[in-house]
């Protein structure tokens, strides 16, 4: 068996040469061997960036002790419970964006396949492949606070999902086709589309498509002015995490 030359000591220049020099006048089975020992030489240093080891970020823990942060790639963090820190700091977590909205994740293998294992879906004990989805309540995806979590279908996810970025602000909300100046406002609901009328604020448009979606779409309706309903706005919500997290010293 050819013995494989160590990268630490053996610089692939001098290597070259010293092949080049001995192959001269050398057997065919010399420079085959020769040339095996240089190919596993160059792919060991191109793989060298692979073996560098992962590093937690340090980061600033809020001053509530029933609530812990854990950082993530891309400068992101995810907000947890104290509860739920130890264990999911066994793992290192990254951030990944799915549906245009970013969530704490890691790779899992389950016999001889691969995984994406969501964070907030290991907080609620569900596994990759089991058919239930889970849903952010405030819509805060970095936001995973047991009380945030729930068990959601299909249609739970669509109803509490935000604004699709269309020319209204609002959700439910669009430009009226034959008259711009006007807004008009829908609503999907149990499977039917149904009219909610023209409007000539947006503002009223969009209040309209918050009454229809309480009466649907019930704890999962995604509403405009949360506020005027007793919720917490979805600033808020993003912002949680920043309130919790003191001035650095």
């Amino acid at each position: 068996m050819v013995s494989k030359p160590c990268i630490d000591t053996c610089d692939l220049e001098n290597y070259e040469a010293r092949t080049s020099a001995e192959s001269a006048g050398a057997s065919p089975k010399a420079i085959w061997r020769h040339s095996c020992e240089r190919r596993w030489l160059l792919t060991k240093r191109k793989a060298s960036h692979l073996l560098v080891k992962k590093v937690r970020p340090i980061i600033v823990q809020p001053d509530d002790p029933s609530l812990r942060r854990i950082a993530l790639t891309r400068g992101m963090d995810v907000l947890v419970d104290t509860c739920e820190y130890d264990k999911l700091m066994l793992n290192l977590w990254t951030a990944g964006r799915f549906n245009n909205k970013w969530y704490a994740h890691r790779s899992v293998r389950i016999g001889s396949r691969k995984y994406c294992l969501l964070m907030h879906r290991q907080i609620l004990g569900l596994s990759p492949g089991d058919g239930i989805l889970a849903d952010h309540e405030n819509g805060n995806t970095l936001d995973c606070r047991r009380f945030n979590l729930r068990d959601s279908s299909h249609a739970g996810n669509s109803q509490n999902r935000g604004p699709d970025g269309g020319k209204s602000r609002f959700k439910g909300v669009s430009p009226y086709p034959y008259k711009p100046w006007l807004w008009v406002a829908q609503i999907t609901g149990n499977g039917k589309h149904e009219w909610l009328g023209i409007f000539e604020k947006e503002e009223d448009a969009a209040r309209a498509f918050d009454a229809a979606a309480v009466r649907l779409h019930g704890e999962f309706a995604w509403l405009n002015f949360p506020e005027e309903h007793g919720r917490s706005t979805y600033d808020q919500a993003y912002a949680v995490v920043r309130l919790q997290q003191p001035e650095p010293a």
